[in-house]
């Protein structure tokens, strides 16, 4: 078992593979013999007793997905000889590459996972299809590792807000969902060189968009009020990382976010006085805080005094 949680696969298919190995999976044999009245048949061939053999080596549908993955040939002379799912899977472990056990590994989930779309949505997609999603699920986890083993822990001066340069303000932004109301929220707070308070602004709309869609919402809104209030030298900070990649990189986006993308960029690029950065949550906290009684105002509320809920963390930060 220790060489099972050792595997470099996501941990939803560590749990998988260990409820296999225990018989803990929801097998209609194991339904029945739990008193789960229900057929005992396999949903794919309706021929067999679907137990965990049948459902992962013994099943026509099975060995057409352990076709496609490529793996087959490497371990079938196992498979063969098995006595159990069990047996096979520890002898799996013990014999083959640690690449070869991660592909078993992820053609069994994707096995599972396509057993229960026929259980559960009346129909189980082709088995190249299958085989493609899990594998490219299996890549993206391996590249999300990638990135979080490259980026470094910040130190903590790192995650406290920073005073703008001399002459220069900042407009920290954040959006907030409400998902008991269905309504979201955003909030702009300007400071000075000094950090100072100048002015906060908060705003609600029905509806609950994506995040980043909120997000964008936020940064839009921002941009367009600091226009009207005609300041130069402003840098809006926000935490939402998506959508700054986002507005600097060339991908075009057929939405609603993809037009706040674009009404951002236009207004950014006739403002050049204007220039984006990412901070850490964090470092956000005074939008964050704001925000989150965005909607206890009225839907546009500027504030000419700093709120009270807000008053602390802009004091702190300011020493």
């Amino acid at each position: 078992m220790k060489k099972l949680w050792a595997l470099p696969i996501p941990h939803n298919m560590k749990i998988f593979l260990w409820r296999l190995l225990r018989d803990c999976l929801p097998s209609r044999q194991r339904l029945q013999q739990k008193g789960v009245p229900c057929t005992s048949l396999c949903p794919h061939c309706e021929a067999a007793q679907e137990n965990n053999w049948h459902i992962f080596f013994g099943c026509q549908e099975a060995q057409t997905v352990w076709q496609a993955t490529g793996i087959w040939q490497h371990i079938k002379s196992l498979v063969d000889v098995g006595e159990g799912i069990v047996e096979v899977i520890f002898s799996l472990l013990g014999s083959i590459s640690q690449s070869h056990i991660v592909e078993v590994v992820v053609t069994l989930s994707c096995i599972w996972r396509r057993r229960n779309a026929k259980v559960w949505d009346q129909g189980a997609p082709p088995s190249g299809v299958a085989t493609s999603q899990a594998k490219q699920y299996f890549r993206d986890w391996q590249a999300a590792q990638a990135r979080s083993s490259t980026q470094r822990t910040p130190p903590v001066h790192d995650l406290q807000w920073k005073k703008p340069h001399a002459g220069t303000f900042t407009c920290n932004i954040d959006a907030a969902l409400f998902q008991d109301s269905s309504y979201f929220g955003y909030s702009m707070c300007i400071r000075n060189d000094h950090g100072q308070f100048l002015t906060a602004k908060t705003g609600w709309a029905h509806g609950l968009p994506p995040v980043h869609e909120a997000e964008a919402t936020a940064l839009l809104t921002a941009i367009q009020w600091i226009v009207t209030l005609s300041l130069t030298h402003v840098t809006i900070e926000s935490d939402c990382k998506s959508v700054l990649d986002a507005l600097s990189g060339t991908q075009s986006h057929h939405s609603e976010y993809g037009s706040l993308l674009n009404k951002c960029r236009g207004l950014l690029h006739n403002h050049p006085n204007l220039s984006l950065k990412f901070i850490p949550r964090q470092a956000n906290r005074v939008a964050h805080c704001l925000a989150r009684v965005s909607r206890c105002y009225a839907s546009s509320h500027i504030f000419e005094f700093i709120p009270s809920c807000i008053a602390p963390i802009i004091l702190n930060e300011m020493t």
